[in-house]
């Protein structure tokens, strides 16, 4: 079992339950997505370009989306039970792979509810947990940009959230955790194919996070984060790496 070293922050602490790893860390390079901070976001303007994260929204080819459709800017902060308008793409592996044609979403962060440090069976590190920590969203597809004959049009490319807190940094994270942890049925889940999403339905989901009773040792959650991040991320100024992109949150 394996830790994640796709965080910008040094992993602060860990322990291990069965199929998930938990761990402290800060948002990075793990979320996808661009976020309106209201339920009319879909018609507002997508923001005035000017550095790179708003290049990132000025310059996207929004063939496909729904009518009136705008991404929000980085940056953006939004309070639970706001709509967030979001644009993903399917990852790619390697460099010779072709990325998936822009997907469409409403992402709705819904609430915040903590789990006994009991209630979630430890393989080891049970000491360490002071409560474990919920963090629910709902997901709604709302459509798919054009796709070329090199590319895969099936994938679910669901926007992926993180725990944060109030500043937007990345909180102590439980990867793979199963969301019927924090009680999303298995039926509302996003289903991995296209082809099988209800374009009228809301899916469910959740992301699972702890506290930990030595408070050096991570960042505790108050919320949700994710980074806008598309394979054509523009580079910064002097060429050298993309450039960074500010996280959106709920709080």
């Amino acid at each position: 079992m394996t830790v994640s070293q796709k965080w910008r922050r040094a992993l602060l602490a860990g322990v291990t339950v069965p199929a998930v790893v938990l761990v402290g860390c800060s948002v990075g390079d793990g979320a996808t997505g661009v976020a309106e901070s209201s339920e009319d976001a879909a018609d507002s303007d997508a923001g005035d370009a000017g550095d790179g994260e708003n290049e990132l929204i000025s310059e996207l080819d929004l063939d496909g989306a729904p009518e009136g459709f705008r991404p929000t800017e980085p940056g953006t902060e939004l309070d639970f039970g706001d709509a967030a308008y979001v644009v993903s793409q399917r990852p790619v592996d390697d460099d010779s792979a072709t990325p998936g044609p822009l997907q469409f979403w409403k992402v709705t962060a819904t609430g915040v509810d903590t789990l006994d440090a009991d209630e979630v069976p430890l393989t080891e590190g049970s000491d360490d947990v002071e409560e474990f920590v919920c963090l629910t969203y709902t997901l709604a597809f709302l459509g798919e940009g054009p796709a070329t004959d090199d590319q895969d049009s099936a994938t679910v490319a669901a926007p992926d959230l993180v725990p944060a807190d109030d500043e937007g940094a990345g909180a102590n994270v439980i990867e793979r955790a199963d969301p019927a942890t924090c009680g999303v049925d298995e039926q509302d889940l996003l289903p991995p194919s296209l082809a099988d999403i209800d374009e009228d339905a809301t899916y469910g989901s959740a992301v699972l996070s702890y506290v930990d009773k030595e408070k050096t040792r991570g960042i505790s959650p108050t919320g949700l984060a994710f980074t806008y991040d598309l394979p054509d991320t523009p580079e910064s100024p002097d060429g050298s790496e993309p450039t960074e992109i500010e996280p959106i949150h709920w709080n």
